[in-house]
């Protein structure tokens, strides 16, 4: 539907394409099965997703998955594309094997990203955004290995079209591939949160380490630091210098020319622009510690979003001894206020609990949710 030019649509086919994909929605039945082959280790993909946490669902000898790991692909139904790491037809390509394929023209876009020499964590499309989250196939340290983000815009119509767009560090120190050392994130067109949380391997503390921080991606990055050993000019990560958002001028103030940012002036991706350290995450009752119940992130104009989720019949070294409240399964979400509104940046505060109040706000004002959960 998003191809339609109404001068030139036969009207009858288009209701015909909408009553059919109702019909097998509502049947709940696949209209048309296509099996794409996916890329593996022969081909120079190695995927090393981030593990979940341990839970599972048990009921005497029963057991289910209660938390799934993430897959080699994505698929946005917001853009109504699929990216996926096809099959090279050749030793001799470059290592691009993700590509975005669009269902309804069956036209595969490569996308320009380099697999050989990285592990591949998680693959996300969402928003007209591809974030790729990976890290180096060397040891940066004895266990740790530096983790890092690449983000590239995608643009669905009239073809399809992949931009690069930033390539930062998640974390300056690194993190083991264990199932003990996790991480979640999410992203929205202009912004990408991430939750990590490790095990304190202090002799002295035995509360896990945990920091959330939110990344702006309108600033823009150098071109993708080359494979294996990524630049120093990357964006370092979580635990840096904090933010300092521009100020505006003053009334008398000259207006110095802008001029776009290039390498040699020493861009370095996308800067922090919130932080919630574990003092945070105890304020908001968000904290992990040995049993983590924190199941996504979300993240809209103005507001991070942590869902969590328990039940009774979990098990696993993650899981709760004490049953969730009111004894049952329980799915709680709560809202955090982390982007700033600018009056003059033209945004509805959609979600704000401030809509409807005549003063406009200052720039850099912060509003919550309006709900409660």
């Amino acid at each position: 539907m998003r191809l339609l030019n109404p001068d030139h649509t036969t009207w009858a086919t288009t209701f015909a394409h909408v009553a059919r994909r109702y019909h097998h929605l509502r049947r709940a039945r696949p209209r048309l099965v296509e099996k794409l082959p996916t890329a593996g280790p022969d081909d120079g993909l190695s995927f090393r997703g981030a593990a979940p946490w341990n839970r599972f669902l048990r009921l005497g000898d029963k057991t289910s998955n209660f938390h799934n790991p993430d897959p080699v692909w994505s698929y946005s139904q917001h853009d109504a594309l699929l990216v996926y790491p096809r099959p090279s037809p050749s030793c001799s390509s470059p290592g691009h094997l993700y590509h975005i394929y669009d269902p309804s023209t069956a036209h595969h876009t490569p996308v320009p990203f380099g697999v050989r020499g990285k592990h591949i964590r998680r693959v996300r499309l969402a928003h007209g955004v591809l974030i790729f989250e990976w890290t180096e196939a060397h040891r940066y340290r004895e266990f740790a290995r530096r983790h890092f983000v690449t983000a590239f815009r995608v643009s669905p119509t009239p073809t399809v079209g992949v931009t690069f767009l930033s390539e930062w560090k998640l974390h300056c120190l690194g993190l083991p591939l264990t199932r003990y050392d996790g991480f979640l994130s999410t992203h929205s067109r202009s912004h990408y949160a991430a939750y990590l949380g490790q095990p304190n391997r202090s002799i002295y503390v035995d509360h896990p380490i945990e920091q959330l921080a939110v990344w702006d991606l309108s600033s823009p990055s150098p071109a993708p630091s080359p494979i294996p050993f990524p630049a120093a000019a990357v964006s370092v990560g979580l635990w840096t210098a904090p933010y300092h958002p521009p100020q505006p001028p003053q009334p008398n103030e000259p207006t110095a020319p802008t001029t776009a940012p290039t390498t040699e002036q020493g861009v370095g991706g996308p800067p922090v622009i919130h932080r919630l350290s574990w003092r945070d995450l105890t304020f908001y009752c968000l904290r992990r510690r040995t049993t983590p119940q924190l199941r996504e992130l979300r993240l809209d104009e103005q507001n991070l979003y942590l869902v969590e989720e328990g039940h009774p019949l979990t098990n696993g070294q993650h899981s709760s001894l004490m049953p969730p409240a009111g004894g049952g399964h329980v799915v709680k979400c709560t809202g955090i206020p982390v982007v700033p509104f600018s009056s003059s940046s033209g945004l509805s505060r959609r979600g704000s609990s401030r809509d409807g109040d005549g003063d406009g706000g200052g720039a850099g004002a912060v509003y919550g949710p309006a709900w409660v959960h």
